[in-house]
């Protein structure tokens, strides 16, 4: 049952998998996906199961059915993946968020196009980026054209070198 289409007026899911394959028929219509591998493209039951077990995802209604708040929730979480955001933080971020805080994170990111809410900023799907090694652990990301000077890199490896001797 498309929840989506139907406006949400009492209507649920009957279950996980007409829920997952609601959310990933929106995230492929949005453009969104996780980025770096961190998640699969594509939900599955086993990872709202995994949701629900970390608190990123409410217990179902009576009757294991599912409702609006779960499918913004899970659209959520993958808008916030798609920036590349661990779910440690993604829990964070989407901790006590009323379902219009989360309906509204979800309109924004269809707006513009990919995920809104987090360090990032607004992320465009066609948007350049480059990845700049920094040590053996850590990498910039670079946007757009922006890059830093060859001296500002080297200013911030020395802090990540000197972090690194500390511990």
């Amino acid at each position: 049952m498309k929840l989506r289409q139907a406006g949400f007026e009492e209507e649920y899911y009957q279950g996980l998998t007409p829920l997952a394959e609601d959310v990933n028929s929106w995230c492929y219509e949005n453009k969104v996906t996780p980025i770096n591998g961190q998640a699969a493209e594509k939900l599955t039951i086993r990872n709202l199961r995994f949701y629900r077990t970390q608190g990123l995802l409410d217990a179902p209604l009576v009757g294991r059915k599912y409702g609006r708040r779960h499918f913004l929730q899970l659209a959520a979480i993958r808008i916030l993946q798609a920036q590349g955001l661990p779910l440690s933080r993604i829990r964070e971020v989407l901790d006590s968020k009323t379902d219009a805080e989360l309906h509204e994170l979800l309109r924004q990111a269809k707006q513009d196009g990919v995920a809104m809410a987090g360090g990032l900023g607004p992320v465009k799907s066609l948007e350049s980026m480059e990845l700049i090694g920094l040590t053996g652990d850590f990498l910039l990301l670079c946007r757009g054209r922006k890059r830093p000077s060859s001296s500002e890199i080297e200013k911030l490896v020395e802090i990540l070198n000197s972090k690194a001797t500390l511990v």
